[in-house]
């Protein structure tokens, strides 16, 4: 969550767990995406986040000339790696995606 959430939850003006929620969501998105979680896992996990009420989504999220400086301005952070901890395997395992 804290991997994009930084470059969007100012000038969205979302509360700090909402921000992180929607990058937690992303990163669930992606791990499906790149093979490491089924589906299934994917939608438990946007469930999860939904029933707790926090944010999936934010129309700054549109705007991939945001989202794609935060993810840079990360991957500069992280020593060049992007480093982000998804799901891997299962629900409660992480992994990591580097490009």
């Amino acid at each position: 969550g804290h991997t994009w959430s930084p470059g969007h939850e100012i000038p969205a003006g979302m509360l700090h767990g909402h921000a992180v929620a929607t990058g937690m969501g992303f990163g669930a998105h992606l791990a499906f995406r790149e093979g490491f979680i089924t589906e299934g896992e994917s939608r438990r996990i946007m469930k999860l986040i939904s029933d707790l009420e926090l944010s999936l989504w934010h129309p700054i999220l549109d705007d991939t000339d945001v989202v794609w400086a935060s993810q840079e301005k990360m991957v500069q952070k992280r020593g060049g790696n992007l480093c982000a901890p998804v799901p891997k395997g299962q629900i409660g395992v992480c992994g990591y995606i580097n490009d």
